[in-house]
């Protein structure tokens, strides 16, 4: 394979007058100097810099739930120990477990606050009362 290369190379030499290590290093500056390549090479940087920024995003995002988690879970506690003190016996329940309707009849109260948004209801079940809040779309 060596003795190969060499031979080739000697042709190329013999050819071109120039040396294969020659040639490679001419073919490599001609591409950097193309216009393709140099475009390429922008968009790659500018796509490199917008996965860093999503990245960067991310971890973000993570953090803000890490905390978010960490409040719900300081909250429930705040609840539970509410509950002791009240005398009452905290069920620890999610909303997948209690299914995806009201469990009982119930009632909507509308709050009128003199707008024309209906942006405010209070959902009155048998055992439990919401504030549902809908935001300003």
């Amino acid at each position: 394979m060596e003795e190969e290369m060499e031979v080739l190379e000697q042709e190329v030499q013999e050819e071109l007058g120039v040396s294969l290590q020659e040639l490679r290093k001419w073919i490599e500056e001609e591409v950097e100097r193309s216009e393709a390549v140099r475009r390429r090479r922008e968009q790659l940087a500018e796509l490199q810099s917008l996965v860093e920024e999503k990245e960067a995003e991310v971890a973000s995002v993570d953090q803000m739930f890490d905390t978010a988690s960490q409040s719900v879970q300081e909250c429930e506690a705040l609840v539970r120990k509410m509950y002791v003190t009240m005398g009452l016996t905290y069920k620890d329940s999610s909303s997948e477990d209690e299914g995806a309707g009201p469990q009982g009849p119930s009632e909507v109260i509308e709050i009128d606050d003199d707008d024309d948004d209906d942006d405010d209801v209070v959902a009155v079940e048998c055992s439990m009362i919401s504030l549902i809040y809908r935001p300003d779309d």
